[in-house]
This record gives structure tokens, C-alpha cells and sequence, in this order.
């Protein structure tokens, strides 16, 4: 199964040993447009808006979906998207009543490095 991540969870990132084990398949980005923000200490895309395309990593792991739902935890939503290389890919989306995104500075590029 393939997870496309945008934040902590990338290369060089505080959670990207959660992953250690997943191959890594490359970068890439969205085919649709979203609105990230940065939450200070991560980032969080929200499936509403048409703000930019969003920039980050590819890997596949068969196991990893469980670990990643507990860590995203009930303010995240996994929904698939469509990739600029075809590909499909599972994806974190915010859940628009978590967090009052107006609070936070919207990424304008949909690349989070922090």
C-alpha cells in the first residue's frame, strides 16, 4: 500500500523512523490542489480549497497503515489521492473540525521544512 507523507514522517523529519522499513518509492505531488498549513510543529492539508499542489514522499509498506492511524490519531483523515506520477497513494487530511486552520499560516508552495 502506498502513503503519501507531506511532513514530520519525511526523510530528515522527527517521525520518518516510524517508517524506517517502508520502501521508499520517491517524491512527488499531488495531482489536485489542497490548502496546508503549518501547525507550528507539523503540518496539516485540508481537503478543502484549491491552494497548490502538495510536495512530499512516497513509500510502500503492507503494515504500516495501523501504525499511522494511531499516530495521526482521530484528527486525521487517510483518504487516497491521485499523484503527478500516476500513481495512488493514501494521504492525511485534517479534519475540518479539529482545528481552526484561519489560525495558522497557510503554506502558499505545499512544501512543509521545517
Amino acid at each position: 500500500m502506498d502513503i503519501f507523507v507531506y511532513g514530520t514522517l519525511k526523510k530528515g523529519f522527527s517521525n520518518n523512523h516510524i517508517i524506517r522499513d517502508s520502501v521508499f518509492i520517491g517524491k512527488d505531488i499531488t495531482a489536485d490542489q489542497y490548502c496546508m498549513f503549518d501547525l507550528g510543529s507539523f503540518p496539516a492539508v485540508v481537503n478543502n480549497g484549491n491552494c497548490c499542489n502538495i510536495k512530499g514522499e512516497v513509500y510502500f509498506d503492507r503494515n504500516m497503515l495501523n501504525s499511522l492511524d494511531i499516530l495521526e490519531g482521530k484528527f486525521f483523515t487517510r483518504k487516497k489521492v491521485k499523484l503527478e506520477s500516476n500513481r495512488e497513494a493514501w494521504m492525511y487530511f485534517l479534519d475540518n473540525s479539529a482545528c481552526n486552520t484561519s489560525n495558522y499560516p497557510l503554506v502558499p508552495d505545499g512544501a512543509w521544512n521545517k
